[in-house]
């Protein structure tokens, strides 16, 4: 997030709470929304959900330029995270999938001030996903086709420097997806998925140098991503798998909103051009009733 104005002031070590952190609260908020996907599903449909938990690893890089290419800042590092899902029948070669997906972590931020000196301190990541699918099976389940649709909440906190304030802010946003896996082997499955994201916005807390929270929105913009899953076990109603994902998202830079504080001095807030790529790597256990 940049903001641009001669009248924004310099950097200090001023903070205030913001946000408190609510980690359990968010732990559990994948599961309650599965349970409520579930509740509206006739019994025997129920009756034949399988469940899946997958506990995941993720070196996440996140990188914000200029329209000219100048890198502003760039932030790297390892999170963890822990997904949850439930697939149900729908019909013949038809299933439906809800999915809940949360992931945070302490990374590492190098970039400049609004003065441009250099700054390095950490980011505080928390990543929210909920979503619905629908699936299609090919001949005896080697091809899946999928189409669906995830709301996405990341929150990133940049920690304060004596050069530097706090910068909080909250992204939301819909990604549109289709998708296909195919198994390749016995044990091995390719999958592959092209996202369209839109309706997004970011919320920058500028409140504490008296400019409030403005909502910035995002343009619409494309992403990918690219797996590969290998089975270990298949037994008693048990599967278990490791997979590992690379996933991109990249977005073209914001049109810039205008900004008054109390005194009707304004600073211009704009979200630079923004690519974000993360490596996964998880075991998947699927429990089938």
């Amino acid at each position: 997030m940049r903001c641009r104005s001669k009248t924004f002031p310099g950097g200090s070590n001023q903070t205030r709470p913001v946000c408190p952190r609510k980690t359990p609260m968010r732990l559990f908020s994948p599961l309650i929304f599965l349970a409520l996907a579930l509740v509206g599903l006739p019994n025997d449909v129920r009756a034949q959900a399988q469940f899946d938990l997958s506990p995941m690893l993720s070196h996440y890089r996140h990188r914000e330029t200029t329209d000219d290419g100048r890198t502003l800042n760039r932030e790297r590092g390892m999170l963890y995270g822990v997904a949850l899902s439930t697939r149900y029948p729908l019909g013949p070669q038809w299933y439906g999938r809800a999915h809940g997906q949360w992931m945070g972590g302490r990374i590492d931020y190098t970039g400049v001030t609004q003065a441009n000196r250099p700054l390095s301190t950490h980011t505080e990541y928390d990543d929210r996903r909920l979503g619905l699918a629908l699936e299609h099976c090919l001949g005896q389940c080697r091809t899946r086709l999928s189409a669906g649709v995830e709301h996405t909440r990341r929150e990133r906190d940049i920690r304060p420097t004596s050069d530097s304030l706090r910068l909080f802010e909250t992204f939301t946003g819909w990604d549109w997806h289709l998708g296909a896996s195919q198994r390749l082997l016995a044990p091995l499955t390719v999958n592959a998925r092209a996202v369209y994201s839109r309706s997004a916005t970011v919320r920058p807390d500028l409140s504490v140098i008296g400019y409030g929270t403005p909502t910035v929105p995002l343009p619409s913009s494309w992403g990918a991503d690219l797996g590969l899953d290998w089975s270990l076990i298949s037994r008693n109603g048990l599967d278990g798998k490791v997979f590992i994902q690379y996933e991109w998202r990249e977005s073209p830079s914001s049109d810039a909103v205008q900004v008054s504080n109390a005194r009707g001095q304004q600073i211009s807030v704009n979200q630079p051009n923004t690519r974000v790529e993360q490596w996964q790597l998880g075991l998947s256990l699927t429990w089938r009733r």
